[in-house]
């Protein structure tokens, strides 16, 4: 997805600024590694006065808003003037109890704008993927998922998919690998060499 930033105020991932295409993978081997690289994203773009639309596991929701806290961010605050939108998978991606990429990709453009119309710049995006890991209906359409969200119209709006390499099969972040144009590995941003178009991936994954 080619993302036209609309604004001045940097976006700056891992250290780095992300550039003109903003949808970036972050593979980390711990909570501890993920929130080093994650934080200062998120501070950013809370002080630049952005929306923060963040998606965790219900059982995960306390540890995030808690870790922010930690970090100084002014976490509750953002939460009370509707800055920051913090939901669970459960809200998100099994909605109707199953998992329906068009559904999804439908709900996230569908903040993303509410949030422009709110006079938002931008929203930074940032969704813990073990998701996908969990026992419902339509998990195995995640590289479909992943692979359309580059297709969608969304100027300016930074999403970073966040995977736990101790969770996730390999072979499952090769192919995340390839459905994301830019990705965090060892705390470092970097263009991803293994990217393949999205028309061509579709095509791959309805001939295996």
């Amino acid at each position: 997805m080619t993302f036209q930033t609309p604004s001045s105020n940097p976006i700056t991932l891992a250290g780095a600024p992300m550039g003109d295409v903003l949808h970036a993978c972050a593979f980390f081997n711990s909570d501890v590694e993920g929130c080093r690289v994650l934080t200062p994203f998120i501070r950013e773009g809370i002080e630049a006065g952005e929306k923060a639309f963040h998606i965790v596991s219900a059982a995960g929701c306390d540890h995030h808003l808690g870790h922010l806290r930690d970090a100084d961010i002014a976490v509750d605050a953002a939460r009370e003037r509707g800055q920051l939108d913090l939901h669970t998978w459960d809200e998100i991606y099994f909605a109707d109890g199953t998992f329906d990429y068009q559904r999804v990709l439908d709900t996230m453009l569908a903040h993303m704008t509410q949030a422009r119309d709110e006079g938002y710049a931008r929203t930074r995006l940032v969704s813990r993927m073990d998701w996908a890991l969990e026992d419902y209906p339509g998990t195995q359409d995640l590289l479909e998922y992943e692979t359309r969200f580059n297709l969608e119209p969304n100027p300016g709006n930074p999403v970073v998919c966040v995977y736990d390499l101790a969770k996730f099969r390999a072979d499952v972040i090769i192919d995340v690998m390839r459905v994301h144009p830019i990705m965090v590995i060892g705390e470092t941003l970097q263009e991803n060499p293994f990217f393949v178009p999205p028309e061509q991936m579709l095509a791959e994954l309805r001939a295996r």
